[in-house]
């Protein structure tokens, strides 16, 4: 029992300095679009997911930023990557505590899933975009829109975000 999707375009994506394609897809059911980003690449970004988190890991370890932005300077990213990334990460945890007053809830601080490593688990960012979603958010970090509620039904068919974009014609892709 598989959904149906519709092939809508694809465009590249860069992780690192090498060039990734992204392939966007709609669902015949709802109308959203989805772009199919690899596990290993973060959203909005040209870094990995496992560098993003280990560098979230080392600042909440009390590591300086300029020692945990070395994971992102011998990637070849800039020096001051690692502060860009930091306050991204920070404005993330500004909204979700707006979301979520209760001091208990986890999602209240976000950031303090990075204080270990525990390998049971999903990797922290993947861990809490999950947590958002099951609570009827769109995801935390790195998603291309601000949080919204998560609605029942979508109502019309938007464009593209990216630019970019190559336009196909259609094709039915069966995800079972």
């Amino acid at each position: 029992m598989g959904s149906f999707f519709t092939y809508l375009c694809h465009y590249p994506k860069y992780y690192y300095q090498k060039s990734i394609p992204i392939i966007r897809v709609e669902c015949l059911s709802c109308g959203s679009t989805h772009a199919l980003i690899p596990e290993f690449s973060l959203p909005g970004t040209s870094i990995g997911t496992a560098e993003a988190n280990e560098y979230m890991y080392c600042r909440q370890n009390g590591v300086s930023q300029k020692t945990a932005s070395e994971i992102f300077t011998t990637k070849g990213m800039s020096q001051r990557y690692g502060i860009r990334f930091e306050k991204r990460m920070m404005a993330a945890r500004h909204k979700a505590m707006a979301l979520f007053s209760d001091k208990k809830n986890i999602l209240h601080n976000p950031l303090l899933l990075f204080n270990s490593r525990d390998e049971s688990t999903l990797p922290a960012i993947q861990l809490v975009n999950y947590q958002f979603l099951k609570a009827g958010y769109n995801p935390l970090f790195f998603s291309r829109r601000n949080i919204l509620r998560v609605r029942e039904n979508k109502l019309g068919k938007g464009l593209p975000l990216n630019k970019g974009a190559i336009w196909s014609a259609v094709e039915i892709l069966n995800s079972s």
